[in-house]
């Protein structure tokens, strides 16, 4: 995982993610994303103009990515993010006075 260039977070693709982040790593919803492009995460229903903070687990430790601050009606962007090997994430999202929120990250390999 790398954080991506000013330049390329700027050129990124934007996932659109039609579920909610879940409650727990266990329910966490899947959203699979092609290896070695860059990427951001569009998602909704989170809580209006809160200040999320974005980390990945990697070899059971969470890195973090960045922060992102939701729309008021609630639309989050995730901090871009380059995915280089494929495999299995998890994503946590979290914000003050909010619980945390997660997902799956399935990285496959490019067509």
């Amino acid at each position: 995982w790398v954080r991506p260039t000013a330049a390329q977070a700027a050129k990124a693709k934007v996932v659109i993610v039609k579920v909610r982040p879940a409650a727990s790593i266990k329910k966490a919803p899947k959203v699979t994303v092609a290896r070695n492009k860059v990427v951001s995460l569009r998602l909704k229903k989170m809580a209006a103009s809160a200040l999320y903070i974005a980390d990945v687990r990697l070899n059971g430790t969470w890195v973090n990515l960045g922060s992102a601050r939701a729309s008021t009606t609630g639309v989050l962007l995730t901090p871009a993010f380059l995915a280089g090997k494929k495999g299995r994430y998890t994503l946590r999202l979290t914000s003050i006075g909010q619980p945390a929120r997660y997902l799956t990250i399935v990285v496959k390999a490019k067509r």
